[in-house]
């Protein structure tokens, strides 16, 4: 495996040795930690490290059913926090004050709530991280990282694990888990509800942007969850409302309606 990596065909020859050398501890650890190569298999599919991957399916597993039960993104956040907290490293999890900042940040970012809401509320909770022996207040930066990088991905990936031990080879398609399923793309995406989301897909990658379409396809009198339903029959809404935004996502909307 380590000679068919683009790291083994870029090395200088005297490297490529410890290169194979590094595969073979590599594989030598993860038979310690799991030698049925059925659950090496679906183990890899998570992409989460082999200690913290066990974890999570030993957590889903011994709350199964309290799991199957939730109903709401914000129940899920609540439920499954405590497995962000100790499957990451990241600051914020451990050296952010107050300790509730972060899951008071989750939680407006589900709600869709903009940044300049979300850097609002650290500062008056006087959001602050270690720096050296001292402290500094958190930043916009520190809140945009937070939620696009530490909340976006790295727990996104636990969610995704959540759905592997949860339901299998089903995975979203199970019929149990349309609650599982909107969670997980809001909490990716920092979006409350379908139509935002499918917005987001759509194109309209730019979160205020997404809430702000549907808003006003809303008003409208569309209802579907499906934005893309909304192209034909309130385009002049959307033309009207991307007034405000980059052209970019005029282009967007052009070359959706081209492939129509």
């Amino acid at each position: 495996m380590a000679m068919s990596t683009l790291a083994f065909h870029l090395a200088a020859d005297e490297v490529k040795p410890a290169i194979r050398t590094l595969f073979t501890y590599v594989a030598e650890y993860l038979q310690q930690q799991e030698r049925s190569p059925e659950k090496q298999a679906v183990y890899s599919k998570t992409l989460l490290g082999v200690r913290s991957v066990k974890a999570v399916e030993e957590w889903v597993t011994d709350n199964r059913d309290i799991l199957l039960a939730l109903d709401s993104n914000e129940d899920w956040l609540t439920v499954v926090w405590g497995q962000f907290s100790e499957q990451s490293d990241d600051r914020f999890f451990h050296g952010v004050e107050p300790e509730s900042l972060a899951i008071q940040l989750a939680t407006r970012w589900i709600r869709g709530s903009s940044y300049s809401d979300l850097f609002a509320l650290s500062l008056a909770e006087e959001g602050s991280k270690s720096w050296g022996e001292k402290c500094r207040n958190l930043t916009e930066d520190d809140i945009v990282d937070f939620c696009e990088n530490t909340l976006g991905f790295e727990c996104s990936l636990v969610v995704a694990a959540v759905v592997q031990f949860l339901f299998g080879e089903s995975g979203l398609n199970d019929e149990n888990s349309a609650a599982l399923t909107l969670f997980q793309k809001a909490f990716k995406y920092g979006l409350t509800d379908w139509p935002s989301i499918s917005c987001y897909e759509y194109g309209f990658s730019d979160r205020v942007l997404a809430q702000r379409l549907c808003d006003a396809v809303r008003s409208d009198g569309f209802s579907d969850n499906g934005f893309a339903q909304a192209i034909d029959s309130h385009r002049e809404r959307i033309e009207e409302s991307l007034k405000d935004f980059p052209g970019y996502f005029e282009s967007v909307l052009a070359g959706r309606v081209r492939l129509q």
